[in-house]
């Protein structure tokens, strides 16, 4: 709920997800926690539908999310990525749906120690089924909290689709995260020179904006990725 450009982060992650063609619906996935009525008060306000469930089980949230909607395929896209990009929402969906996947991402086999894909524009789909199917296996507690990694970890019978990922930020690799104060620094300072009127920030004048000022991206680059180590 912090503010980017005067409007929170997650109606920016909304308007982006909207400029995709291949999404049909947008649900919020929330938790029953306190602190995150702010959101479904938020959402309620947008029109935008919302789920809640425990914590830190969001794979249960999905599961809610998709009994609510009855989809058949689900993009994950954490609320802490405000650039993720609409074209590759529809690469994915595209992708995953040609080759009737179940499991289908823009990560690489490799992630996370090899990751041409900047923090932040990682994104993933997979079919109801395959996320039905995890949530009555023996998942782990990580398994549960990033809802997607029993689908990939180790060979449990599902067809993972990996389509090649690139780097639109050569020779940079901006950390495009939101998960600590120097994130908000970088990412803020980027939305404060470039949304401007229009809905959201096209990812070629990001990656101008960064090139043109090399210095904001050194100064979230040593971050840790969070859940890696």
């Amino acid at each position: 709920m912090l503010p980017l450009a005067g409007q929170p982060v997650l109606r920016h992650v909304i308007a982006r997800l909207r400029a995709a063609h291949r999404i049909d619906d947008i649900i919020v996935a929330t938790s029953v926690d306190a602190d995150d009525d702010a959101i479904v008060e938020a959402c309620a306000e947008w029109n935008v539908p919302c789920v809640r469930g425990p914590l830190d089980d969001v794979l249960t949230r999905f599961v809610v999310a998709i009994e609510a909607t009855k989809a058949t395929s689900i993009v994950r896209v954490p609320a802490d990525k405000p650039f993720m990009d609409p074209n590759t929402v529809d690469l994915l969906v595209e992708t995953h749906l040609a080759e009737n996947a179940d499991y289908t991402s823009n990560m690489g086999p490799g992630w996370p120690k090899d990751h041409p894909c900047p923090f932040g524009l990682e994104l993933e789909v997979a079919s109801a089924s395959a996320l039905l199917r995890a949530n009555t296996a023996t998942c782990t507690k990580a398994d549960r909290e990033h809802v997607m990694p029993y689908l990939y970890r180790a060979d449990h019978g599902f067809k993972v689709v990996h389509i090649p990922a690139s780097n639109p930020f050569h020779p940079l690799k901006p950390r495009l995260n939101l998960d600590t104060p120097e994130d908000y620094e970088v990412i803020s300072a980027a939305y404060d020179a470039l949304l401007g009127t229009q809905s959201i920030i096209p990812i070629p004048q990001l990656a101008a904006f960064f090139l043109a000022n090399p210095d904001l991206v050194e100064r979230n680059a040593e971050i840790p990725q969070r859940g890696f180590k």
